[in-house]
């Protein structure tokens, strides 16, 4: 499942404690995908389902010096994310609206190209933190590696540890070929 690895070695937990949260996002919606299984939303506790996210703008410059490490991923947009322990994003398939729009906005022709989403990992796996995608749940990672989802890859993530969990999502579009 892992993609890929890259050198960030120079992110430390101080450096994305000290990050600036402009959103906190509910999701136990999942992005509508119970509507998909005609299901009603589970009654998750309540907060248990907010991540907190900067996004694009809102990053600082350390993200967005990652992001050119993926030069091959073109018209992109970067994203932090925190789960706080004890909360989770249910599974859901990414739908990945704000990059459609922006693609939209600056009227972007991507209709050869190919919509992803890298989930890079800001720390190792800590005790709690999951990552599962299609059904399969990664076991182990460290910082720096990386995934790559697709609009119809199901996944969700947890956090049942004591630790904060950080991860920048470079979302864009490639290639069709790349990540078949």
């Amino acid at each position: 499942m892992i993609a890929g690895h890259i050198n960030i070695d120079h992110i430390d937990y101080l450096l994305l404690e000290s990050t600036v949260f402009t959103e906190h996002t509910e999701t136990r919606e999942a992005g509508g995908f119970w509507k998909t299984l005609d299901t009603l939303t589970p009654d998750f506790p309540l907060h248990s389902d907010v991540v907190h996210q900067t996004f694009d703008s809102g990053c600082p410059k350390w993200a967005h010096d990652i992001k050119q490490q993926f030069n091959w991923l073109m018209h992109s947009m970067v994203t932090i994310n925190k789960l706080t322990p004890g909360c989770f994003i249910p599974p859901h398939k990414d739908t990945m609206y704000r990059i459609k729009k922006k693609a939209d906005n600056e009227q972007t022709d991507v209709s050869a190209l190919k919509l992803v989403r890298i989930n890079l990992f800001l720390q190792d796996k800590e005790i709690g933190h999951m990552f599962e995608m299609d059904s399969t749940y990664l076991k182990k990672y460290k910082k720096g590696d990386y995934v790559v989802i697709t609009p119809d890859k199901l996944h969700s993530v947890a956090n049942l540890g004591y630790l904060n969990r950080y991860t920048m999502q470079l979302t864009g579009f490639t290639h069709k070929d790349m990540f078949i």
